[in-house]
């Protein structure tokens, strides 16, 4: 009878270099808020050695990402130690509660999608239909030219409004 040893093989590949002391390079440079980048500059390693050892080491992400939310936490501990003053309490109820304590006003852009033809367009804007065809382009190309169009063209149909009136 004869007896088989197994032998142990070589898991392959290069191991490693991210022992305890490149982490806790990369790890400082997270908690002050630092980018893979950055830390990854700071620790010598390569970005790729970084999202290797990530995909290797799951819960390191989410260490990564608890980390660099620390200074968000201290300035946050900070901002909330520091209220006992009425100037400091003022501007943080002027930030987090803006709908009742904010001294501005915020301006909102509304992004208004159109469907239809150029004429239509002109109407809604109140611009004379009456567009050659270059004027026609411009409108759907805007530009620097266009907008001294739109604005030309408003001001003629003032103007003619104007002319209106005197001759009535």
């Amino acid at each position: 009878m004869t007896t088989t040893k197994k032998v142990k093989k070589h898991a392959g590949g290069r191991p490693t270099i991210i022992k305890d002391s490149i982490l806790q390079k990369l790890e400082y440079v997270f908690a002050i808020g630092g980018s893979d980048k950055e830390a990854c500059f700071y620790a010598n390693i390569s970005n790729q050695t970084l999202y290797n050892y990530q995909s290797k080491n799951p819960k390191f992400i989410e260490r990564k990402e608890a980390l660099k939310n620390s200074p968000t936490l201290k300035a946050r501990e900070t901002v909330v130690a520091s209220l006992e003053t009425t100037r400091d309490a003022q501007w943080y109820l002027e930030r987090k509660e803006k709908s009742e304590f904010s001294t501005q006003t915020e301006q909102k852009t509304t992004t208004l999608e159109l469907k239809g033809d150029i004429k239509d367009f002109a109407k809604l804007m109140g611009i004379t239909t009456n567009l050659n065809e270059e004027q026609r382009k411009a409108l759907i190309r805007p530009d620097q030219s266009s907008s001294r169009l739109v604005t030309d063209s408003m001001d003629n149909k003032a103007q003619d409004k104007s002319r209106e009136r005197k001759t009535s």
